[in-house]
């Protein structure tokens, strides 16, 4: 007799299954909510004789970087760049890191600063700046091996690793990533910058960390 129908057994979840899938997803998610944020953010100041500012960081930021500045014990100043994407033709500045510069002036900094613009790049324009800064140190200030980053918020991280491929295991480079103006980092998921931040910085950490290519960006 040939048999046209077969039993099988099937494993559902039980009530209490799917309340344990539940609950870990619900914790999980309160994890990411509550802790990518510091993850994104570090501040890990290294010191040394040099402070480096992003140039593309709002005048709020600039303002936190400059109360930062007077905790710390450097000796000089330096803001990096690529073309202004906006107002350049208007401007005398040209890059973020001269429109920087002249704005941390006029905000009262006395210390020595110095420019350093990056070459107009389509993509991967924190590690073309960071390029940028290591051959200018190469001529200027060859002894230079410790320094601190300064940048915005969420970006921290990513900007970090870059610089860190950037200038090799040779340089020790802290990282000081000041708080958020657009948005309260305590309850980041709660705006549309602070999640747009979020995601859009964990998407690009997560490239740099486990896609980016050195070789690609240069030929970029």
């Amino acid at each position: 007799m040939i048999k046209l129908l077969c039993r099988k057994e099937c494993l559902r979840l039980t009530l209490a299954g799917w309340l344990l899938i539940l609950l870990l997803l619900g914790t999980g998610g309160g994890l990411i909510l509550t802790k990518i944020h510091g993850f994104l953010t570090p501040v890990h100041p290294m010191g040394g004789d040099m402070l480096v500012i992003e140039g593309w960081l709002p005048d709020a930021e600039l303002w936190k970087a400059i109360a930062r500045l007077e905790r710390g014990h450097y000796r000089f100043i330096v803001t990096t760049g690529g073309p202004l994407e906006r107002g350049g033709l208007l401007s005398e500045y040209h890059t973020y890191a001269q429109l920087s510069l002249a704005s941390l002036q006029k905000m009262g900094v006395g210390k020595p600063m110095f420019a350093v613009p990056s070459p107009d790049v389509q993509r991967d324009r924190t590690y073309a700046s960071a390029l940028a800064l290591r051959y200018w140190l190469k001529i200027q200030f060859p002894e230079i091996r410790t320094f601190d980053l300064i940048t915005a918020g969420a970006h921290a991280r990513r900007s970090h690793l870059l610089f860190c491929k950037a200038f090799g295991a040779d340089f020790n480079i802290g990282i000081i990533a000041l708080p958020p103006s657009s948005y309260d980092a305590s309850s980041w998921w709660a705006s549309s910058a602070g999640v747009r931040s979020i995601i859009g910085e964990g998407l690009a950490w997560f490239y740099a960390a486990l896609l980016f290519s050195p070789s690609d960006a240069l030929s970029s």
